[in-house]
Order: C-alpha cells, then sequence, then structure tokens
C-alpha cells in the first residue's frame, strides 16, 4: 500500500488543501462511511441526508456532531465501539466501491492475487487502543493493517515538523498501555532512523535508570507526559546530571502548563542544555491521531490535513465557526479504516 509522502502537503497552498480535502471527504463519505458504517449509515438515514450532498468542508454543518454518548457503551448497546468500525461484505463492496477499484481487483485476481489478504489488511481490525475512561468507560478504536502503515508514516512526520535530526536518540517515558501517546512515539520508531529507548514509564523502567541512560546513550529528545519529564528532570538536577546532549521535549497525555514549560527550561538550562525547544502534542484517541504545535509554546498545531477535516465549530448548534472565532473543535476522518468518526 502505497500513501503521498509527508512533504507533499508541507509545500501546498491553502487553497490546494480545502480542495484535497473536499474531493476526499466526498469519497470518503460515498465509497466508505456511508456503506460500510453502521453508525454513520444509520445516522445519515434516519435524518434523510443524502450521502452525496455532503460535497465540501462547508456541508458538515448538515451533520449532528458524534458526541461522547454517542460512542459509550450503554445497557441497549454495550458494544457500541463496533458501530463505529467499517465493516464490508462483497455484496456492499461490488454495490458502493469505484467502478476503477472493482476493476483492479478483478485483474489482480486473474494474474494470482490474493484478494481475501488484500481486503483483510484494509479492513479487519487487529490493533486497538482505548479511551482513558475519565467521563465514562473505556472505549475501544480500531485500526487495521492499511491504519498500521497511514498513521506510521504520518506519526514520523511529527519528525520533520518540528525539526528532529534523523540521527538523534529519543527517549520515550510514555508507559506501556494501549493509549495514543506511547503508539505514537512506537509507530514514529518503525517509520524513520531515530533511535528510540522506550522505558515504559517509572513503573518499568525506575525513573533513576532513566536518567542514567540520559547519559549513557546521550539522549537528544525526552518524551513523555508532562508532570512525568518534569519529576525525570528534577531527579536529574538533584543528581548533578549533565543535560547538554538535550535539545527537545515532546509531552502530551496532560495539558502542558506555562510554568511547567518554564521549570523544565530552567532545569534543562541549569544542566547544560542550550536552546531546547519544547513542544506539547495534541491528541485524542477518538481522533486516532496527534498533532504537534508549529512553534513551541504556540498553542497552535500542525495537522495532517490528507487525514482529517479540523472545523472549529459552535458546541450546541454545530455550525462553522468564522476565522478569528473562538469554538469547539470537531474532527472528521477523511482517510482510514477500523474505527471512522466524523465531526
Amino acid at each position: 500500500m502505497d500513501f503521498d509522502p509527508v512533504e507533499r502537503y508541507l509545500e501546498m497552498s491553502s487553497e490546494e488543501i480545502y480542495g484535497l480535502q473536499n474531493r476526499k471527504l466526498r469519497d470518503f463519505i460515498r465509497f466508505q462511511l456511508y456503506p460500510f458504517s453502521p453508525h454513520y449509515r444509520k445516522l445519515f438515514d434516519s435524518n434523510g441526508i443524502d450521502p452525496n450532498s455532503i460535497r465540501t468542508v462547508r456541508d458538515l454543518e448538515k451533520l449532528p456532531l458524534t458526541r461522547k454518548v454517542d460512542i459509550m457503551p450503554d445497557e441497549g448497546n454495550p458494544k457500541k465501539y463496533k458501530d463505529f468500525i467499517l465493516q464490508p461484505d462483497p455484496e456492499k463492496i461490488r454495490k458502493y466501491w469505484k467502478r476503477s477499484k472493482l476493476i483492479g481487483m478483478k485483474l489482480r485476481d486473474l494474474v494470482g492475487g490474493d484478494l481475501k489478504r488484500e481486503l483483510q489488511e484494509e479492513y479487519y481490525p487487529n490493533f486497538m487502543i482505548a479511551t482513558s475512561g475519565t467521563t465514562g468507560n473505556n472505549v475501544p478504536f480500531m485500526f487495521t493493517h492499511r491504519d498500521y502503515l497511514q498513521f506510521s508514516n504520518a506519526y514520523a512526520s511529527a519528525q520533520q515538523v518540528v525539526g528532529m535530526e534523523d540521527d538523534w536518540v529519543v527517549l520515550n517515558t510514555f508507559p506501556f498501555a494501549p493509549h495514543l501517546a506511547f503508539i505514537f512515539a512506537y509507530w514514529v520508531n518503525l517509520n524513520s532512523t531515530l533511535r528510540i529507548f522506550h522505558t515504559g514509564g517509572g513503573a518499568v523502567t525506575s525513573t533513576d535508570k532513566a536518567v542514567d541512560l540520559i547519559n549513557i546513550v546521550d539522549v537528544n529528545v525526552l518524551l513523555g507526559i508532562p508532570s512525568y519529564i518534569y519529576h525525570l528532570l528534577r531527579k536529574a538536577q538533584e543528581r548533578g546530571e549533565d543535560l547538554s546532549s538535550i535539545r527537545m521535549v515532546m509531552t502530551a497525555g496532560e495539558k502542558l502548563t506555562k510554568g511547567t514549560r518554564q521549570r523544565m527550561e530552567e532545569i534543562l538550562k541549569d544542566g547544560g542544555a542550550e536552546d531546547v525547544r519544547i513542544f506539547d502534542v495534541y491528541g485524542t484517541t477518538e481522533m486516532r491521531d496527534a498533532f504537534p504545535e508549529c512553534v513551541p509554546g504556540s498553542g497552535v498545531y500542525h495537522i495532517h490535513p490528507n487525514l482529517h477535516i479540523a472545523e472549529i465549530v459552535d458546541p450546541e448548534s454545530g455550525k462553522q465557526k468564522r476565522p478569528g472565532e473562538r469554538g469547539a473543535l470537531a474532527i472528521t476522518n477523511i482517510d482510514g479504516r477500523g474505527s471512522v468518526v466524523l465531526r
């Protein structure tokens, strides 16, 4: 499976990006979401919405917002998460797929291609992460083999976006768990030349041993939850460790406050590190992605425009806000398989 190089999107104008997103939105709803998603097929039909009427980002206003309660299990549907997984069958594939894709599939079959395996790799959910459960039960979100290839490519783009050098050494302190932050770091590792040591967090590799590693392997980048990274740096400072190899810190999993960022900078400077860039990374399980800051401390984030549409909306009405107006962030997937969400 081939995916476009990330560099293509970094060089596109805003008009080109909008055009790309509109095309992908139309195709995704018509050929994937409406045919294969039980939840969204029911949503379109019950609201009398023609899926072919959603042609641009502006048209998303016709659709209600997907809220947490729509995804969380309840007594009537304890496995509600399954309704958000794309679930094709042979009849639906023949009915809804593009003619060109069906012809390509038949041609590959004629030359001995393994069509069953191709479809399994594209649609069979074989990897799971889950929400933290802070507002209710943990909700699983599924990935397929195709998702793994596509999202690992997208996650690795963070290396380019933040200016991480190819030969840098990274200490990943996110805990081993089925959540986005650890998976983000792990998949970057599989699709780049970075050397990443995964500590599994303080419960697996003690903080003292993690501090030891900073100098043993000359760590250039620290990844982790802000409070733990701060704890790690304080431990290093107490021990009088040399931190001069560190060039970057990337945090996720909780809010990185201005005060925590400032204290990190002070400890790093005291340890000999100069011009360290500290990036916050915004991600949620539901959108299956993570966005690094454009500039450290800016609170403005790089998204993957080929995978998602980001709207700023009124949280009650779902109406889109104008540029510069405040509102809630709504994410729509325009690519991917497994668990898919709209708005």
